[in-house]
């Protein structure tokens, strides 16, 4: 549903298995990641795909609070 209202503001929304890219990984803007457990493959993937592309991306990562490898690939390094 919040992709859903983004895109009726003209954002362009990407989510996993979606078949729209994400520039932004290569030209600024943000990503928000969301993970029940933390350990979800292909969101870290995408996590990391992003911070490969743009070291200076902004990653809002939603998570379970104990999930360190999920904060790992959301954090800055």
């Amino acid at each position: 549903m919040p992709g859903n209202r983004m895109t009726h503001g003209n954002f362009q929304v990407s989510f996993t298995g979606g078949m729209v890219p994400m520039p932004n990984s290569d030209h600024g803007g943000g990503v928000i990641a969301c993970s029940a457990s933390g350990a979800t493959k292909p969101v870290l993937e995408a996590m990391a795909v992003a911070r490969a592309n743009n070291s200076d991306i902004h990653i809002l990562g939603l998570a379970w609070h104990e999930a360190d490898q999920f904060r790992v690939s959301a954090t800055r390094s």
